[in-house]
């Protein structure tokens, strides 16, 4: 039962999306961490988990709430921020 169970997640094509995502944000870590500082690179690592958040409201229809709204918002001037201090400092 286990089995046919994993079978079936491969007969849906979001799971070939995911992978691929996940694929594209690991290339992207990579490239990250060659050409920039650690710090900065960390921080846009987190640019995920906003764009997981724009992509499901998009295509599955979820309604945002204020705080994910604010959170996302955070994440990103955070990033802008560091990116900024680390360009004072070279």
């Amino acid at each position: 039962m286990q089995l046919e169970w994993f079978l079936s997640i491969f007969s849906h094509p979001w799971i070939y999306g995911a992978v691929l995502g996940y694929f594209g944000s690991f290339i992207a870590w990579m490239t990250l961490l060659k050409h920039a500082p650690v710090g900065p690179a960390y921080a846009a690592s987190h640019l995920e988990v906003v764009l997981v958040l724009i992509v499901s409201a998009v295509y599955f229809g979820d309604r945002l709430a204020p705080m994910q709204i604010v959170g996302a918002t955070l994440i990103v001037l955070g990033i802008i921020s560091l990116s900024f201090s680390e360009a004072e400092q070279d």
